[in-house]
């Protein structure tokens, strides 16, 4: 270990403790270097994070109105011209989607648990093609 290495005192579950000394005995690697390793590697992912962002900095910003009408050109997506006034508190898909996934997904972002608001994401649009699709149609398929 560096010598520059800083003594901390931590308390730990004296279960995992007792697991994290059979992972460096198996491992042949010491404790400290273990801890270093699991507190190191959360923000490894946040500096991929932040370069990809510094990376797209000059990215002209493109309007949510103008990102439809670019998928619909692509025909990547086929959108229903809702009226004005309508009521979707009352449609049970809208409300599956805003309190039950859309609510998921922000709690998982909150927590900081990326793998599963991907994957809650994924399920979502998964159930949106899957009730979007013919009703002749046994399973979603891509155009």
């Amino acid at each position: 270990m560096a010598s520059a290495a800083k003594r901390v005192t931590i308390y730990l579950n004296p279960n995992l403790y007792k697991a994290l000394r059979l992972k460096a005995l198996e491992t042949s690697r010491s404790v400290s270097e273990l801890v270093n390793e699991a507190v190191r590697e959360p923000f490894a992912g946040d500096a991929e994070d932040l370069a990809a962002f510094r990376e797209r900095a000059g990215e002209p910003l493109i309007s949510y109105d103008e990102m439809v009408k670019r998928l619909k050109m692509d025909r990547s997506i086929l959108l229903m011209d809702f009226p004005k006034k309508v009521d979707l508190t009352q449609d049970p898909i809208v409300n599956v989607v805003h309190h039950g996934i859309k609510r998921g997904i922000r709690i998982a972002l909150q927590n900081e648990c990326y793998g599963a608001a991907v994957i809650l994401i994924c399920s979502g649009i998964d159930a949106m093609s899957f009730l979007d699709m013919p009703a002749r149609q046994e399973d979603v398929t891509k155009k």
